[in-house]
């Protein structure tokens, strides 16, 4: 078995925005220490002048906030105690706490082919329009049995449309390498070369797109 050298974000506990609108809130209301449990340890914090200090496994460290002007509000960051670059979420070891980069974190997503990547993607837009979607095994396919994809009550025509769009956008991907990966093992199997094996099946011509216009 190959030895594993890859460690992804869903191994270690996290703070997020979340956790700092509570500090905040916590703070501004005289609170002067705040503790946070986690399976990595617990998380001691007092507020300081530029943010706050954090202590975890007996070290402690400065943990300073960054703000930026959204539209007519502010959205704060926290700045990595190690890199000092902005993150929305930081990532709680033993003895420390760090952005993705410095706790040498990756996305259990880098690690998967790019076929599967864009199932995920499409399987993901398709939620985000009919969160009770079930998903079917072939994912690409409109014609599901039995499922409505009409308009959800709730959404404007337009967010729709556009989220719509953006489905079929990531479903055309899909298949394109779908279609790829079929006619690379039709040829395998058959062994004649991709351009034969997809004349004979007419692989391209098995895949169809539906208008979905209303």
């Amino acid at each position: 078995m190959r030895k594993r050298t890859r460690h992804y974000t869903t191994e270690l506990p996290r703070i997020t925005l979340l956790h700092l609108k509570v500090m905040q809130r916590k703070f501004a209301e005289g609170v002067w220490a705040l503790q946070h449990d986690t399976r990595s340890g617990t998380l001691f914090f007092k507020a300081s002048d530029k943010g706050f200090t954090v202590t975890i496994g007996g070290s402690t460290l400065n943990l300073k906030i960054s703000s930026t002007r959204v539209g007519h509000g502010v959205r704060y960051w926290y700045l990595c105690p190690h890199c000092q670059a902005r993150a929305a979420i930081l990532y709680v070891g033993k003895q420390t706490i760090g952005c993705r980069k410095c706790c040498k974190l990756h996305y259990e997503v880098q690690s998967i082919g790019n076929e599967e990547r864009l199932r995920l993607q499409v399987r993901r837009r398709q939620l985000d329009i009919w969160p009770n979607k079930p998903e079917h095994p072939y994912i690409f396919l409109k014609d599901f049995i039995n499922q409505d994809n009409s308009k959800p009550a709730c959404m404007r025509w337009h967010t729709f449309y556009m989220k719509l769009l953006r489905l079929r956008f990531s479903e055309v991907k899909y298949v394109t390498v779908l279609h790829d990966k079929l006619r690379k093992d039709f040829s395998r199997l058959l062994g004649m070369t991709p351009e034969d094996a997809e004349e004979i099946f007419g692989i391209s011509n098995c895949i169809s797109l539906r208008d979905d216009r209303p």
